[in-house]
Parts: C-alpha cells; sequence; structure tokens
C-alpha cells in the first residue's frame, strides 16, 4: 500500500480548534488501535518522518507514538486515516487479550 500524498493545508483545522481525530487503523486488517488528536505539525511531522506523531492534549505538545515505550507506529498510508504497522504493543492487544480471557473463562 503506498501512502497518499496530503496536503496538510487543504484540511480544515478550525473547526476543533486546531484539532482534528486521526483514527489509527492496522494496515493489514484494519484493526483499530487507537483515536488520536492531530494538529497541522503532528501531521506535517508524520508526513515527514513516517513515524505517527500526535499532539498530547494532557501535555499540550507533541507527542511522537511510542516515544517513551518504543511502541512506535510506522506510517504505511493515509486515506481519512492513518494506516500502520505497529512495531510493539498497542492498547487494542491488551483490549484483545482481555476479551479472549474473558471469554475462555464464561
Amino acid at each position: 500500500m503506498n501512502a497518499t500524498v496530503l496536503d496538510p493545508a487543504r484540511l480544515d483545522w478550525g473547526k476543533g480548534d486546531g484539532l482534528l481525530p486521526l483514527i489509527v487503523q492496522h494496515a493489514h486488517d484494519g484493526r483499530v488501535l487507537m483515536l488520536g488528536y492531530t494538529d497541522r505539525g503532528a501531521l506535517e511531522h508524520t508526513l515527514a518522518t513516517r513515524e505517527v506523531h500526535f499532539w498530547s492534549r494532557s501535555k499540550q505538545r507533541l507527542w511522537r507514538k511510542g516515544e517513551s515505550s518504543g511502541h512506535v507506529l510506522a506510517l504505511v498510508s493515509i486515506v481519512g486515516a492513518v494506516a500502520l504497522r505497529p512495531l510493539g504493543s498497542t492498547i487494542a492487544d491488551a483490549f484483545n487479550n482481555l476479551s479472549s480471557t474473558i471469554t475462555a473463562a464464561m
């Protein structure tokens, strides 16, 4: 899958105080891995580095997914959402493991 060229200037940054939701899906199977928010700078960093960046509302700064855990998200394509290949575990993995455990225990 090839990355789509996206022009951040064409997006409507005014609707959410400069933030847009970014739904991250696994590139191979389409599973939703996380929801974050991006500002123009975070999107530009994502496009430039090919690693997914967000605007952290709690930290009030640009945040590269995996900067402390090492579980970065590699950009594969952008088609309304970011498709990626995780290079570590995700919250979705923990949820799926918990769901399997709960189902097995029932």
